[in-house]
């Protein structure tokens, strides 16, 4: 992924030391949290499955919301909102993502705390699949853009440029080129790669006339 994952790690490593420690069971215990904000059950649990997301563990999400006790789930309709959200990426369908999320964002009933952290998740999955869109093309429709990442054309544009893309003089089509230095360092890699594969192929055939 593309971002830091630094002060992720670090906030994962306390909410799962205090799972293993004395992780919540039931909605009305109250947690002992560095972080005075997590006093519940659900707001811990949140923050246990965003981070996870945001880092983009979902084998580790996965395995978190199986733990979660089943009293918690069941009253917490924002955990079910996240996990409806986690297995849109599990599926790798992020049209669908993108739109729910951007219902989500757009919905004040939601709490402003968890607003933000999908945010997060929201614009680093962006990134994500812009730069996949990068590794698998060099040319799409703007129209395929807003509607993978469910945006307008504006915000489209903003993303693809920052990330080397280029608009074609019509405006339909975004362009992406490859680094002519980084081309070259590409291209060289895989002359010495397939130089040593036949080298080593010569001296096997040499080994088997030999013997």
């Amino acid at each position: 992924m593309s971002i830091d994952t630094t002060a992720i790690d670090q906030q994962l490593a306390e909410l799962e030391l205090c799972e293993l420690s004395r992780g919540p069971r039931t909605q009305a215990e109250k947690l002992q949290f560095s972080n005075a904000s997590l006093s519940t059950p659900e707001e811990y649990y949140i923050q246990f499955l965003s981070l996870y997301t945001l880092k983009g563990d979902f084998l580790n999400a996965k395995l978190l919301w199986q733990r979660i006790p089943l009293d918690v789930k069941e009253s917490s309709d924002i955990l079910s909102t996240l996990w409806d959200l986690i297995r849109f990426l599990i599926k790798r369908d992020l049209p669908a993502f993108f739109h729910f999320a951007g219902g989500v964002l757009n919905d004040q009933n939601y709490p402003g705390s968890f607003r933000y952290l999908l945010r997060q998740v929201c614009d680093n999955q962006k990134l994500h699949a812009i730069n996949l869109l990068g590794d698998a093309y060099s040319c799409v429709t703007m129209s395929f853009v807003c509607d993978l990442l469910n945006v307008p054309e504006s915000e489209a544009t903003s993303l693809m440029f920052s990330r080397g893309w280029k608009s074609c003089p019509e405006g339909k089509f975004l362009l992406h080129s490859v680094d002519p230095l980084q081309k070259v360092c590409v291209d060289e890699s895989q002359q010495t790669n397939n130089d040593d594969i036949m080298s080593k192929l010569a001296d096997f055939m040499c080994f088997i006339e030999n013997h």
